[in-house]
């Protein structure tokens, strides 16, 4: 996508994108990127900056839920044809609202009418905690769970894969039974703050029945210590990877950012070490419950698995040799 992009301390931001914008110049705009004539960036009487979206079919939309406060969303309804109208009322969140604009351009391109709209809000709504962080805390296994997928992330996939092809295969956090998807073999990543665990906890019978030829589970090992690394830290490594500001970054914010947003100030930058990552390949004869093959009045389970038992199904060349494909 097409955007004007301006240097800040010799970094690309979004927060400038409204720079060409004067003040007071709404109801008119200018386009967003060259790809798409129906989204704009304005800027009201006050100052505040604006995205609004216009197409000419008329659809009045009942009503708009606000997102949170400081986002104005509206109708202008003294406009010919449809124009949905989002205004930012904080200025110090603009670099974000940027990113958030960006992918909304993006994930909307294929809808029109109402569902243009209605994709428009529930991709507000996901980025809500990346604009205002909640900041009420995960829980301990979430976090747990995104410190692990996020190290795998780090430090496999953005070693073993190019740059552009990364964030497509990472599913993430809490959307699909699986973590990380590429063509015909899925990876779940299962993560444990024990020195010496004996069990891997399965929370789903879907999570190790995927319709796939190659299917495994990496198994991270991690313990608390000042030595770690934190999940603002692992963050930050895997953008400054990504590039900062390019496509990848925006769709890995996408990703990450209701989590990250959810998250604690503690969680944040509580250190974690990395022990060890082993690889089991899903094979014949691998201990596993599966939707395709349980009675079908049993409509969810959840199960352990005892790591002793799955000894023989190691990669024995590690999580690398796996992705790799050897």
């Amino acid at each position: 996508m097409t955007l004007k992009m301006i240097k800040e301390g010799g970094r690309s931001t979004y927060a400038d994108l409204w720079s060409d914008c004067a003040k007071g110049s709404y109801p008119n705009g200018r386009r967003f990127s060259d790809e798409d004539d129906r989204f704009w960036l304005s800027r009201d009487y006050d100052g505040h900056i604006i995205l609004f979206v216009q197409e000419d079919e008329r659809i009045d939309l009942r009503e708009i839920k606000s997102v949170f406060a400081g986002l104005t969303l509206f109708q202008d309804l003294h406009i010919v044809g449809s124009r949905f109208v989002i205004k930012l009322e904080v200025s110090e969140l603009g670099d974000k609202f940027g990113y958030v604009c960006r992918d909304l351009v993006g994930l909307c391109d294929q809808y029109h009418g109402l569902q243009l709209f209605k994709a428009i809000f529930d991709g507000l709504k996901s980025w809500s905690n990346f604009l205002r962080p909640s900041r009420q805390g995960l829980s301990e296994e979430a976090y747990r769970g995104l410190w692990g997928e996020l190290a795998v992330l780090s430090d496999y996939y953005c070693q073993v894969f190019e740059r552009g092809t990364v964030i497509g295969q990472w599913v993430g956090p809490g959307s699909e039974p699986q973590d990380y998807t590429l063509g015909d073999w899925t990876l779940e990543v299962k993560t444990t703050f024990q020195v010496t665990p004996k069990t891997l906890k399965i929370s789903s019978l879907e999570q190790l029945d995927a319709p796939v030829s190659r299917q495994a589970i990496a198994h991270v090992r991690a313990s608390l210590s000042p030595e770690g690394r934190s999940l603002q830290e692992l963050v930050e490594g895997i953008e400054k990877y990504l590039g900062i500001n390019s496509d990848e970054d925006v769709d890995f914010k996408a990703k990450v950012s209701s989590f990250l947003g959810e998250a604690s100030e503690d969680q944040l930058q509580r250190k974690v070490l990395l022990l060890g990552v082993e690889c089991f390949q899903i094979a014949e004869g691998f201990p596993r419950l599966r939707r395709t093959e349980v009675e079908s009045g049993i409509v969810k389970a959840n199960y352990e698995i005892d790591l002793q038992a799955i000894s023989e199904f190691e990669v024995g060349e590690g999580l690398e040799a796996y992705l790799l494909g050897k």
